[in-house]
């Protein structure tokens, strides 16, 4: 399909004038809203409620700032919050509970003063709201006047995610050209998804130039590799660059180097499964279900994109062994990429899984008590998974009875136990 984007009079012989006009390929804006790949009724199960205990663990304020916790708590309450949605519970106490936070305008104000971004995260909250507001409108469930709520809070947003002040790594371009992206689609504002698609691109140089010999972004040149190792800085970067590519792919969106950005994608998306399975590399931190940015959430992601067989047999395997034979529901909580990747790509998992029957091993076992004895953050997270209070006492003082060893093992198949 083409548009009428710019027509100039031309003056040619004699008295006759011409109109040129320039015309651009462009998607039908009815394919836009398909920017993501909801779940169906068959696989809806992927959207159980994630619970948690967020009381306490951060603070609504207008400032976004990552001195604290309270940004990336709350971006994974509001997954957690959508992917509930999804799944169709408790959908009027969470619409109102988002649109309480959309009319204070929360976490629209960047801090500028830290290391980490704000705008990182930001860009999470504009994709997942772009996410919840096209879930409300299959429900029917959302008037103009709340609609405007959404966008308005969001709109105070986008103008950091089209600058570079504290947004210049490549897997940072990346993750606000989805956030322009998805934002665009859902609010039919072509320019959005151009500008979008061409920060998205920004980060595909790297990719390149670091399959085969993985290479440090110049944005993060300074930083240690304690902190951040070049296994986990392409992970993440490829993330976010699988995360676009299916967006433009499910939209049908055009732009003349598509193809070849295309083949460069699944080249790297084959190459880094050939070397984080079945060998995990030295340096990765990814193989978990539950973190902010280090876990392997993409995976459902791609697979709706997948061309290779070894690379899709490989990826399914290692989703199985994560959610030990797609037990756990959802199987992730990738923070970045919107929480529970599966839920919200519509991911389903295969018939023949060949593990669901599988038992925890001995060391799983022996960790689990260990998280029980030491971490209180993980009995909280196991209150949010539905653990009574009578069976966490069991947990915490009879580790060895016939009882505490089946709690351990069902502590085992949540979200809780991998992060």
């Amino acid at each position: 399909m083409f548009n009428i984007e710019r027509c100039i009079p031309n003056l040619i012989v004699g008295t006759h004038f011409i109109v040129i006009c320039l015309l651009t390929s462009v998607s039908v804006a009815s394919d836009w809203k398909n920017f993501w790949t909801p779940p169906s009724e068959e696989n809806v199960s992927q959207c159980v409620p994630i619970g948690g205990n967020f009381d306490g663990l951060f603070e609504l304020t207008v400032v976004a700032s990552r001195k604290n916790s309270s940004l990336i708590k709350f971006a994974q309450y509001y997954g957690s919050a959508v992917a509930t949605s999804l799944g169709g519970k408790q959908r009027k106490k969470i619409k109102e509970y988002i649109l309480n936070v959309a009319k204070e305008s929360y976490f629209t104000q960047p801090d500028w003063s830290t290391t980490w971004s704000p705008i990182y995260v930001q860009s999470n909250l504009i994709r997942l709201t772009a996410v919840y507001i096209t879930h409300l409108k299959y429900q029917n469930d959302i008037n103009l006047e709340e609609e405007k709520v959404l966008i308005n809070w969001i709109e105070k947003m986008l103008p950091h995610q089209m600058r570079r002040k504290q947004n210049g790594s490549d897997d940072s371009r990346a993750a606000s050209g989805v956030a322009l992206i998805a934002w665009g689609a859902v609010t039919e504002q072509p320019h959005l998804i151009e500008q979008g698609v061409k920060q998205w691109r920004e980060a595909l140089p790297y990719l390149k130039n670091s399959v085969g010999n993985l290479t440090r972004q110049k944005a993060h040149k300074d930083v240690p590799l304690t902190k951040l190792s070049l296994e986990d800085e392409f992970n993440l970067t490829l993330a976010h660059v699988i995360e676009g590519y299916v967006m433009i792919d499910n939209m049908h969106y055009q732009y003349p180097e598509i193809a070849k950005d295309s083949n460069l994608i699944h080249a790297a998306t084959d190459w880094w499964t050939s070397q984080i399975y079945p060998n995990r590399p030295n340096g990765f931190s990814g193989y978990r279900t539950s973190s902010h940015n280090w876990h392997l959430a993409w995976i459902p992601i791609y697979l709706t994109k997948s061309t290779n067989s070894e690379t899709t047999d490989a990826l399914i395997n290692i989703l199985e062994e994560l959610s030990r034979g797609f037990q756990r529901k959802p199987i992730f909580q990738g923070i970045s990429l919107g929480l529970a990747t599966d839920c919200l790509w519509g991911f389903k998992p295969p018939l023949d899984s060949r593990n669901t029957t599988k038992e925890p091993t001995d060391l799983e076992l022996a960790e689990v008590r260990k998280k029980i004895r030491t971490e209180k953050q993980f009995l909280l997270c196991l209150t949010g998974n539905g653990f009574s209070e009578t069976q966490l006492n069991t947990l915490r003082f009879s580790p060895f009875s016939d009882e505490s060893n089946v709690l351990q093992k069902k502590a085992i198949r949540t979200s809780c136990f991998n992060r």
